[in-house]
């Protein structure tokens, strides 16, 4: 069950990444609200994997290096107890303006 549930939620966090990257703003918060309230995924939880699959990703270093260095800072936020969303929402528009 756990297997199941696991690579639907990777799907979605893909998906969110692929859609913010591709200047899809909008089209990535509804994914993500999806994931945070239907889902009832934690924003750390999504944190995390953000992490995890940009780290494996194919994307160009400086891709990478911009969205792991504004993510280092939203996760720092959510720890400090800022909100989820509002963060994840700032890491999407920052995902989005992001030249490749």
């Amino acid at each position: 069950m756990l297997e199941v549930l696991g690579s639907v939620y990777l799907a979605d966090i893909s998906q969110i990444i692929d859609l913010s990257l591709e200047g899809k703003f909008n089209d990535a918060r509804r994914k993500l609200q999806d994931v945070l309230y239907l889902k009832a995924i934690p924003p750390e939880d999504v944190v995390r994997q953000i992490y995890r699959e940009i780290v494996k990703s194919g994307l160009p270093d400086k891709v990478k290096v911009e969205v792991l260095g504004y993510l280092g800072e939203v996760e720092f936020r959510l720890v400090q107890g800022s909100d989820g969303e509002v963060q994840l929402d700032a890491l999407l528009a920052k995902m989005a303006s992001i030249k490749k």
